[in-house]
């Protein structure tokens, strides 16, 4: 259920279309890695009962959110915003979209926001050029300064050799972190997605017409210290303004549904 944007092309959309088959014939071998996450995250939370599920509504996080909710609707989602403290938000609209679209279909999930509040400006700022000098002195985790509890979290070992590692020596759940979806593959998050309806946010079909690859293009607060990446495979500050020209407002939601 891709959440569109105004600045998805026809090619984009054309692209987007084309994965559908692929995606409903992995979703539909799915269940046992289903089961298998489920049992998961059911054992981290009877190890941590304060326990909580942190998501970005990428498409990591909202497979781990609905999880989560099919483990035990009472486990906390927490998302953590980039928005200062005089409201001004580097989130994007299918962010607040997806979010909405997920909570109405998981009736009985407990939601909250932690903003960020970043303290560094962000491209196009006044100062931006004098911080990017000093990027590594004055990077901000924002959200390791708002999640400090246990939590259950969307991160693969495919997305990097650090990753991969942490996941073979740790396994999936460690002291204080679970990651239920550790093993799965961009494609089958997809599938995933598609077998069970969940809204998908729509940065996945920003690819240029299929010139980049929807398994790297990630959800993230955008004008961000990141000016080129290679998962990517493009200039992220041109990808940005390309698809996401301007700042929306911020759109708290807190609330039991």
């Amino acid at each position: 259920m891709l959440k569109g944007m105004s600045t998805l092309t026809p090619a984009d959309l054309e692209v987007w279309r084309g994965y559908g088959r692929y995606d409903q014939a992995i979703g539909a071998l799915m269940e046992p890695l289903e089961r298998k996450a489920i049992q998961e995250i059911r054992k981290f939370h009877e190890l941590h009962p304060d326990c909580i599920t942190n998501v970005s509504w990428g498409k990591d996080s909202v497979v781990v959110a609905h999880l989560t909710w099919m483990a035990d609707p009472a486990i906390p989602i927490i998302w953590v915003p980039a928005v200062r403290e005089d409201g001004t938000c580097y989130e994007t609209e299918p962010s607040f979209q997806v979010r909405d679209a997920f909570l109405r279909a998981h009736p009985g999930c407990v939601y909250a926001e932690r903003p960020g509040l970043p303290r560094n400006p962000r491209r196009g700022e006044p100062g931006w050029e004098d911080y990017m000098r000093h990027v590594k002195e004055r990077h901000q985790d924002m959200l390791g300064e708002q999640i400090h509890d246990p939590h259950i979290t969307g991160v693969r070992a495919d997305e990097s050799a650090m990753r991969r590692m942490s996941i073979r020596s740790r396994g999936l759940s460690s002291t204080k972190t679970c990651r239920p979806i550790g093993r799965w593959s961009a494609e089958q998050v997809f599938a995933y997605l598609a077998a069970r309806d969940l809204p998908v946010h729509g940065a996945y079909a920003a690819s240029y017409g299929g010139h980049l690859d929807r398994r790297w293009l990630r959800v993230h607060a955008i004008r961000s210290a990141i000016s080129t990446s290679a998962t990517h495979y493009h200039d992220i500050a041109q990808w940005e303004d390309d698809y996401f020209p301007t700042l929306c407002d911020y759109q708290p939601r807190e609330e039991s549904v």
